[in-house]
């Protein structure tokens, strides 16, 4: 059973806050309580943690609305929702100070309260997810192995780890800010010579830079320690330059282990490790018995020529005379090869090493920190004011690059919601027409060609189809594709494989994800696949209802404006939430100044006890029709004749009265009836 979410509501009126509580309790939430004053808000919210908060900003007692929601952001990290009548711009600053996740302005109808509520709660878990990635980015950083430092575009030290700071010598509240060649001193281990830092030529050149081989870091203690060290810039998504990182390490333990590697070398055949060696022609002249997986691999034998690879590894190292470091993979295994040239021998020593455990370690990081900027990434579009199809098009290039699809078909639901239907085509762009054509009958997939089917076999199809979406289960075709259609999609795009997932946010379909393969393989990276389609499931759901309710406000406010009668319409507690232009001019208003004002301010007072009983009436569901004297701005008197309809929401509560008014006279059945104002009734008059 899916969880409900949990929301507190802030609000110092009671009736309001009830009626908040019951649109709410409709629209699928729990009301984890109400509280009028910021103090009872931070009681309540430690007994029991909500998801969500929404906050009026005028309270009882000394703290208000704003204050409240920051201390609620600072102690329990809770999101928060304003909802408040006020508008100004001295309100609205204070507000944007507390980072608020939505706002709604009084009146505001149930659908606006559900579109804001579930883009708070979406953008909320997105923002602790990358809260969490970040954290644990942050800790990986600190306490790997290898010494990190990060810079900012001038060369200055923004971030070093606790292993920079040890080899160093610098602590990191001293370092910060520094020009990285005061901490990162380095200089030859030959000559003694300083040498160029390799974050300048990141900087310089936007691309990867490496120590040279014998560097020693100079410590803030003067002493040297050698290093091996490697430099690469960090850009934003756009490619633009942000800094660099420089990680590096020492290789005390390695200059011993490579000297150990040397003296067991004069014994190789004991060494538990590969040694071998190759000549200048690239003839294996030796290996040892811990060689022979490699050499399995390599598909070589002593005696004969080393693969290709191989043959390059020793030209290079001969011509430039240094060892270098080549990873090389047998089977399950990786080794660390240490390519040591003899150039005076003619020939080159290969030295190796088990490094398996420590290259999956490297690959783990490098995959958690793509993740973490995929998905960063993806929050940031869900909040984006662009057109919903642009936003989709980013997306389903993502889903393609991660799962290895050579296209990638985004699928809406058609006019009649009963089935699907194509809405973006993403991959080679002079093969997309062809396909646009082959899955105009079928955007689901390509095992059956829909238009080759009854009717009533083609209903059962999709239906089938759609239960299969709904549930998240994944539709594999691992068949050849029969039928001739298919069988020309094949040969057309060489398409023999479909991986398709539903698009599903709150247990509604809103579309499909189908992955095209002209290999038979499961995708790649199928869980951060799968987090990001629900993500562009959510985009979707909540761009779609916003459009829905623009276009249905848009299309009743065109026809209430210019209608002939008068439109009057009140909310759950008789205030005004809309009145058109022929009703306020009736009474000599604008429009706007009868905006949220109650009913009772345009009535005389001798009708309100009638007023009362009517309304009583409406709120049992009974629409009626009667006449009414109403005070217009000058305290006139207007007669109308009234057509009153309540306004029930989905649950059959009442939600307002909706009004049409017509001047008495006005039509040419009615006689006018004589106007008399607001004096004693009959019963209080003289006999």
């Amino acid at each position: 059973m899916e969880k409900k979410h949990r929301i507190l509501i802030v609000e110092d009126e009671r009736i309001a806050a009830e009626d908040l509580r019951l649109t709410l309790s409709q629209l699928g939430y729990e009301v984890a309580g109400l509280a009028s004053s910021g103090e009872e808000a931070l009681r309540l919210a430690e007994l029991r943690p909500p998801d969500l908060v929404l906050m009026d900003i005028v309270l009882k007692g000394p703290l208000n609305g704003i204050g409240t929601a920051r201390l609620l952001a600072d102690r329990f990290r809770l999101p928060v929702v304003y909802v408040t009548a006020f508008s100004d711009a001295d309100t609205i600053e204070r507000i944007k100070s507390t980072h608020p996740y939505g706002y709604l302005h009084k009146p505001f109808d149930f659908k606006e309260l559900h579109v804001v509520v579930e883009t708070a709660l979406v953008k909320h878990h997105a923002d602790r997810l990358l809260a969490q990635r970040e954290e644990w980015f942050s800790t990986t950083l600190r306490s790997i192995g290898d010494a990190v430092l990060t810079l900012d575009c001038d060369g200055r030290i923004t971030f070093m780890n606790s292993t920079a700071s040890r080899l160093t010598g610098w602590e990191m509240t001293d370092a910060s800010g520094l020009p990285v060649e005061r901490v990162f001193r380095i200089v030859s281990e030959k000559s003694g010579r300083p040498l160029e830092n390799p974050v300048r030529k990141v900087l310089r050149d936007g691309r990867y830079a490496g120590l040279a081989n014998h560097t020693l870091l100079i410590r803030k203690n003067g002493r040297p320690i050698p290093i091996d060290d490697s430099g690469a810039p960090i850009r934003d998504d756009r490619g633009n330059l942000l800094g660099a990182v420089l990680v590096f390490k020492e290789i005390s333990d390695r200059r011993k282990a490579e000297s150990e590697i040397r003296r067991l070398s004069l014994f190789p055949g004991e060494n538990p490790n590969p040694v071998m060696r190759v000549n200048r022609s690239g003839v294996l002249l030796y290996a040892n018995p811990s060689s022979r997986k490699l050499l399995g691999e390599w598909n070589c034998r002593v005696g004969g020529m080393a693969p290709a690879f191989v043959r390059k590894w020793i030209r290079e190292a001969l011509s430039t005379g240094k060892p270098r470091s080549v990873d090389a993979r047998a089977e399950d295994v990786v080794f660390s090869l240490m390519v040591t040239p003899v150039p005076e021998e003619g020939y080159v020593n290969l030295y190796g090493n088990d490094v398996t455990v420590q290259r999956q370690v490297d690959s783990l990081q490098r995959r958690y920190i793509r993740e973490l900027t995929l998905l960063s990434r993806a929050t940031r579009m869900l909040t984006e004011e662009a057109p919903v199809d642009a936003v989709l098009t980013r997306f389903g290039e993502i889903l393609r690059e991660e799962s290895g699809a050579d296209y990638i078909l985004i699928n809406g639901l058609d006019g009649s919601g009963a089935g699907l239907q194509p809405r973006l085509w993403l991959g080679p762009k002079s093969l997309i027409s062809r396909a646009r054509r082959h899955f105009k009958f079928d955007p689901f997939d390509v095992t059956v060609p829909l238009r080759e089917m009854a009717a009533d076999r083609r209903s059962a199809y999709m239906s089938r189809r759609l239960v299969r979406l709904r549930s998240g289960i994944h539709g594999l075709s691992m068949k050849r594709l029969p039928g001739p259609a298919c069988r020309s999609l094949e040969k057309a795009l060489g398409i023999r494989e479909i991986w398709i997932m539903g698009m599903v946010s709150r247990r509604r379909l809103h579309g499909s994800v189908s992955f095209l393969f002209r290999d038979r393989r499961v995708p790649q990276n199928a869980q951060l696949v799968e987090t990001l389609v629900n993500q562009a499931a959510v985009l979707v759901q909540n761009r779609s209802e916003a459009e829905l309710l623009a276009q249905s406000e848009k299309r009743f406010r065109r026809i209430a404006e210019t209608a002939m009668e008068g439109i009057w319409i009140l909310d759950h507690s008789d205030r005004t939430t809309f009145v058109n232009r022929r009703m306020a001019r009736s009474l000599g208003y604008a429009a706007k100044e009868m905006m949220n004002r109650p009913a009772a301010e345009f009535i005389f007072s001798r009708d309100l006890p009638d007023h009362v009983r009517r309304t009583a009436r409406r709120r049992t569901g009974r629409s009626e029709r009667y006449e009414r004297v109403l005070r217009a701005k000058n305290g006139s008197p207007v007669r109308m004749s009234v057509s009153a309809t309540p306004i029930l929401d989905a649950a059959g509560h009442f939600d307002g009265s909706f009004s049409m008014f017509l001047e008495t006279g006005e039509t040419p059945d009615r006689k006018r009836i004589p106007v008399r104002g607001p004096g004693p009734r009959r019963s209080e008059r003289k006999p």
